[in-house]
Order: C-alpha cells, then structure tokens, then sequence
C-alpha cells in the first residue's frame, strides 16, 4: 500500500526552501490556520531558519 504523508513547505520568493516538515503523526504538524499569522511574523522580524547563518 502506499500512502503519502502530509507535508508543509514555504518556500522564498527566489525558490529555496525556508522550511519544510513532514511528519507521519498528527499531534506534531503545524495548524494551516496558523501560518496565516506566523509567516508575516517570520519575514518582518527576519527569523532566520534552523541551522541558517
């Protein structure tokens, strides 16, 4: 059987990947209706991802 795990993935205007989970279990993948809210938080305040310089 195959099945494909949920993913959510925000990329940067230029294309690479600002963050990327996958996660096989429900309790630990990030609310959509929350990004909404996080993304703007992310860009104005410059957070820079995990592991980035």
């Amino acid at each position: 059987m195959t099945f494909g795990e949920p993913g959510v993935f925000l990329l940067r205007p230029d294309g690479t990947v600002y963050m990327a989970v996958v996660n096989s279990m429900p309790a630990a993948r990030p609310r959509v209706e929350d990004l909404p809210g996080a993304v703007p938080f992310f860009v104005d305040n410059d957070y820079a991802a995990r592991g980035a310089a």
